[in-house]
């Protein structure tokens, strides 16, 4: 099993216990500022009365950066540039952790509410953030099993970055659609297999059309 993976793709290099407890730690600390960050854009009032207030509400950047592709494709950057697999789930998890650690207690203390039933959502997938995050490692790799999961992950960015129906495509945003187009490019390990990879996810994307990301 272990070369069977191995063959899949092998981890870059060794690295120390201090080294993969920096790296743990550094993931919880980003988590934890870009969720605190997310949570005050999202409190913010913009009355567009400055340049600055303009551009990010032309972006749209408070509603992005509360949505599910940011925060994909981050975990994802995480998790296919992390030395090993082991290290890509420990790494995921705890950025996760801290994110949703940072967003809820900030909801509850500037805020002033707590979106538990909202926060449920991330705290579960935050739970299974170590096994995803172990997968999408393997998804830079080699052979059918890695295109099999570069597939997956392409579709559900395709669904959770573009409006699908069964007649139309639509753009949510330019956040968005560079989101996706930086996440296709993390996972590139062959251009030929990602392009095929792409058209595949896209037939499966109009396949799971309405599916709530």
């Amino acid at each position: 099993m272990i070369q069977w993976l191995h063959n899949i793709r092998a981890p870059k290099k060794r690295y120390t216990v201090w080294q993969g407890i920096r790296r743990s730690l550094l993931c919880l600390l980003l988590g934890a500022a870009l969720g605190a960050l997310a949570k005050q854009l999202d409190l913010a009032s913009c009355s567009g009365a400055t340049f600055w207030e303009r551009v990010l509400e032309w972006l749209d950047l408070r509603n992005f950066l509360s949505d599910f592709p940011f925060w994909l494709a981050v975990g994802l950057a995480i998790a296919v540039y992390a030395p090993s697999a082991f290290q890509a789930g420990d790494g995921v998890f705890f950025f996760f952790l801290g994110m949703c650690g940072a967003y809820h207690w900030y909801s509850i203390q500037f805020g002033g509410f707590n979106p538990s039933g909202y926060m449920r959502i991330w705290y579960g997938l935050t739970a299974l953030s170590p096994v995803l995050g172990w997968l999408c490692w393997y998804a830079k790799g080699k052979g059918p099993a890695a295109a099999c999961i570069q597939t997956l992950i392409l579709t559900v960015l395709l669904l959770s970055c573009f409006g699908i129906g069964f007649w139309y495509f639509d753009f949510r945003g330019i956040l968005y659609t560079a989101a996706f187009l930086v996440c296709v490019f993390m996972l590139n390990a062959n251009s030929k297999r990602t392009l095929a990879c792409l058209g595949s996810a896209v037939l499966l994307a109009f396949l799971l059309r309405g599916t709530v990301l």
